[in-house]
């Protein structure tokens, strides 16, 4: 498998430019990157330092790596573009052409796609979070009253990050419960549960990724015997029919499509925007 080196760079957290690289680089298979963030790369000194780690890299693999930059600071870049070539610059072609259609120039600020710009949303999303904590892994099931999902899944089937994932970008308040084998042979809902039935959420996942996830856990025991965990979720599978609760295959979905289909499939409202 062919290797190629990445870098995200920019004058604040390089988020930006790991988002739109990560997703432009999404649509090539069979290639493994190996992934730099970059962050606050906001001075001459910063970024001559950069660039001499890049070379050393680049003299080692026989090969430049690729560099996506998120910055507007115009120095930063044209010393980036003068010793490098592969250099994508991600936000100047995007910014000239809005400053075109919006009449107006922009305010060549760092750090305002993340800056704290709204108190409400803010206090919302730390809320969201400590909610969320409070709740993972079946704890407080008293408080599923307070939750806008509450998500149900035998253990490792991706609950905890969906959850956290949900409570960070949208505000989203957001329990999870786990099903274990000591519920066999059945899984049924508890009050608390049935109380907020509408708020229930299945997640599921094939036998194989299941034992795979576990085994790197724990290799030994029930735990991550394949014959075991297929019980367990043909009885997960069982409760969600019965109990016509909506559920989804997390086998090969990333936490930002998981996410995405609950919302969508719940039709709950994000509360803050990103």
């Amino acid at each position: 498998m062919k290797i190629q080196k990445i870098f995200y760079v920019s004058d604040n957290t390089a988020l930006t430019a790991k988002t739109l690289g990560k997703s432009l680089l999404s649509q090539f298979e069979n290639i493994y990157f190996m992934e730099y963030l970059r962050p606050f790369i906001n001075t001459q000194k910063k970024v001559l330092q950069l660039c001499d780690e890049i070379n050393i890299l680049a003299k080692q693999d026989e090969q430049s790596p690729i560099i996506f930059v998120s910055t507007v600071n115009h120095k930063i870049l044209d010393i980036l573009h003068e010793k490098f070539s592969n250099v994508i610059d991600i936000l100047s072609p995007f910014v000239a052409h809005l400053e075109l259609i919006i009449n107006k120039k922009s305010s060549k600020r760092a750090g305002l796609a993340y800056k704290m710009n709204n108190i409400k949303e803010y206090d919302e999303r730390i809320m969201a979070i400590d909610f969320t904590l409070d709740t993972d892994d079946g704890l407080k099931t008293n408080n599923y009253d307070n939750a806008d999902i509450v998500l149900l899944g035998v253990s490792r089937c991706g609950k905890t990050p969906t959850a956290l994932y949900l409570a960070l970008n949208l505000g989203l308040k957001v329990a999870n419960y786990p099903f274990t084998a000591e519920d066999l042979p059945d899984f049924t809902l508890n009050i608390e549960q049935k109380k907020n039935h509408h708020k229930l959420f299945g997640l599921l996942i094939s036998p194989e990724r299941l034992a795979s996830i576990r085994k790197e856990r724990r290799a030994v025991g029930s735990y991550s015997d394949i014959e075991c965990i297929k019980k367990e979720l043909q009885a997960l599978k069982d409760l969600f029919i019965r109990e016509k609760i909506p559920f989804v295959d997390t086998t090969n979905r990333s936490v930002e499509e998981i996410a995405t289909f609950i919302v969508s499939k719940k039709n709950i409202k994000a509360k803050i925007l990103r």
